[in-house]
């Protein structure tokens, strides 16, 4: 079984129809993406074809205490993994997106 496959045919441009591809996604491989920013913290896990299969975390970001962060984002990542139908060895990636406030200096 291969991790892309073909999907279907394209549309005709006048020569032969190109095949297209697409992300096997019985494979079960997820990704665990976390987005913050200076003012919310969201996490969401995707499949192979890019869709949301969990549903969705997001909290404000608790920068009050700084001490307490750490713990917080554990606790988070913990919870939607636990709620979600996936098992943890199905994760292949944990991606993080990082979102720098603005200056206005």
């Amino acid at each position: 079984m291969n991790v892309i496959e073909g999907n279907e045919y394209g549309a005709s441009t006048g020569g032969r129809r190109a095949v297209q591809y697409k992300m096997n996604n019985s494979f079960m491989i997820y990704t665990l993406v976390i987005t913050l920013d200076q003012y919310y913290t969201a996490l969401d896990i995707f499949d192979l074809e890019n869709k949301c299969v969990a549903d969705n975390v997001d909290i404000d970001n608790p920068l009050h205490n700084e001490d307490q962060i750490l713990e917080v984002m554990v606790h988070l990542i913990e919870d939607i993994i636990l709620s979600s139908i996936t098992a943890v060895s199905n994760f292949r990636g944990i991606k993080k997106i990082i979102i720098s406030p603005v200056c206005n200096e």
